[in-house]
């Protein structure tokens, strides 16, 4: 299933008036390598719960280019191979149902192959002299994401694509400021096509957000900042599980400022500890990338996410993913 219908899913959404308030939430993102992509991590998110009768919607467009190759460290063949684009097209929506309840669903589409990016991220590294790593070595624009543990593997060559692991939301207004998230994902996705771990995961978190629950409080500060941390509980699935880390740990940091009524600019941090018990680094070790971009709010209609991410530890995430998003939400 080809993800060249996101523009009519787009269309799809309700037309309304959305509230100047969204403009503050963080980039609904988390680590999009085709490897951490399936585990469950939440993506990030305020402490803001919806009032009763309430609902959001949103669509978010991700496209992640990965380019990372580490030979064998293992007697039996250890090796690593990530080169590659993914795109994720997220469909979600949110209902408040009064006294501090939220619930919420989210449907990921998911696309790998071998991408268009490489010729204009090659270009960009050596317009400023930067390092192109193992980029140098292999073609531009293929697909290959394999990984081989010491027992069972992961390979993919061609490109796949489908319905990636629906997440179930609930949420909990905890005070002002405060907020607890739950999230469980469903096996919808294919372990082996690397849309889907082919297990259960159940995600709890603790969310903070300055600007407060109520709208009162939104609007009047420049800078605002949303604060978040938790663990994923993972079901033994399909998905390498011989090297599966049963607790992921992740945390969530955001500083926002309200360059206008209309715009806010945004840096964030998502990090998560390792998800696979490898020697590899970029699948056992902790990760970390920052997001930077802006929040515009069309008319009374839209509100309009751009942004763009980088690998801050390096090869633990993709190398750079691109993401656009519009968000609508009633009263």
């Amino acid at each position: 299933m080809r993800l060249v219908a996101a523009p009519l899913l787009i269309c799809l959404l309700p037309a309304g008036p959305a509230l100047g308030s969204d403009l503050d939430a963080p980039f609904p993102t988390a680590n999009r390598s085709p490897l951490l992509l399936p585990v469950g991590l939440p993506d990030a998110s305020s402490a803001e719960v919806l009032p009763a009768g309430a609902v959001a919607w949103r669509t978010t467009l991700e496209i992640a280019n990965t380019s990372l190759y580490e030979p064998s460290l293992c007697n039996d063949g250890c090796s690593l191979a990530l080169d590659g684009e993914t795109t994720r097209l997220a469909l979600g929506a949110r209902r408040g149902f009064g006294d501090g309840w939220e619930a919420s669903i989210t449907v990921p589409l998911l696309r790998h192959d071998g991408g268009f990016l490489d010729p204009a991220i090659e270009g960009w590294h050596d317009v400023f002299s930067l390092p192109n790593g193992d980029r140098d070595g292999y073609p531009q624009d293929q697909l290959i994401y394999r990984y081989r543990p010491d027992a069972g593997g992961v390979a993919i060559t061609d490109t796949v694509s489908g319905v990636g692991d629906i997440q179930l939301g609930v949420a909990r207004r905890l005070g002002e400021r405060f907020a607890l998230r739950g999230q469980l994902e469903l096996p919808s996705g294919d372990a082996n096509d690397l849309t889907g771990s082919g297990g259960t995961d159940l995600a709890l978190g603790l969310h903070f957000s300055s600007n407060g629950n109520g709208a009162d409080n939104r609007g009047a500060q420049r800078l605002y900042a949303h604060l978040s941390g938790g663990v994923v509980l993972r079901e033994d699935g399909d998905l390498l599980p011989s090297v599966q880390e049963r607790w992921v740990g992740f945390a969530s940091a955001t500083v926002g400022w309200r360059a206008s009524e209309r715009w806010h600019l945004k840096v964030q941090v998502d990090s998560h500890s390792a998800a696979w018990d490898s020697p590899r680094e970029a699948l056992g070790d902790p990760s970390a990338q920052l997001v930077i971009g802006a929040s515009v709010l069309l008319g009374r209609a839209w509100v309009l996410d751009l942004a763009f991410s980088e690998d801050i530890v390096v090869e633990r995430s993709p190398d750079i993913v691109f993401q656009a998003g519009l968000r609508w939400r009633m009263p």
